[in-house]
């Protein structure tokens, strides 16, 4: 079978949940057809081949079409921001969401490149207190490249500092809708 994951995760960076795709085929070679029972049957033998903590908890067939890397266009991000406190945070917040531009200097392939991190901040909202500072979910673009939570954080000065890091969400769009990958009816595993 061949097998696709969707967006890279940072290391150190939690999900609650990750989708992959797998291009399946009979014996012959054919495009394998898939009811409900060989669905199940697939999520129950890859849950059994995981990594203790790693359950596939759905399998769906999709339609050919853009990849999952491609089709992502979004993720909701959770994000604990250290030493910081609501004011200051909510201050940041506003100072990023007023802004036209995020213009950002980096290296790629040893040359380098003026990137705006702006268009890519979609939403951001700070939802409350932490033991070391601040929840910040976020709304990030993935297209064409996708904007990590902590390079967000260290593109303004002074640059804020990560502690835990969760992807909750990871968004299609369809229109003026989004959804995630696996919304289709679902064999549970």
């Amino acid at each position: 079978p061949k097998m696709s994951f969707g967006l890279a995760l940072s290391t150190g960076h939690e999900s609650e949940a990750e989708f992959l795709e797998l291009e399946l085929s009979d014996e012959e070679g054919e495009a394998a057809d898939w009811d409900r029972e060989r669905t199940v049957d697939l999520a129950e033998r890859l849950t059994e081949a995981l990594p203790v903590g790693l359950d596939v908890v759905a399998v769906a067939p999709v339609e050919k079409g853009d990849s999952l890397q491609q089709s992502v266009t979004s993720c909701t991000w959770s994000i604990e921001v250290d030493g910081v406190d609501m004011e200051q945070m909510n201050a940041w917040v506003a100072d990023v969401l007023a802004r036209d531009e995020i213009v950002v200097e980096r290296e790629r392939k040893g040359k380098p490149v003026v990137e705006d991190l702006r268009p890519h901040v979609l939403a951001l909202d700070v939802t409350g207190a932490t033991e070391t500072g601040v929840r910040l979910l976020a709304d990030l673009g993935t297209q064409p490249r996708a904007l990590r939570p902590t390079e967000l954080l260290t593109a303004l000065y002074p640059p804020l500092k990560a502690g835990t890091v969760c992807r909750m969400h990871q968004w299609m769009s369809q229109g003026d809708d989004r959804e995630e990958p696996l919304t289709a009816p679902v064999a549970p595993a």
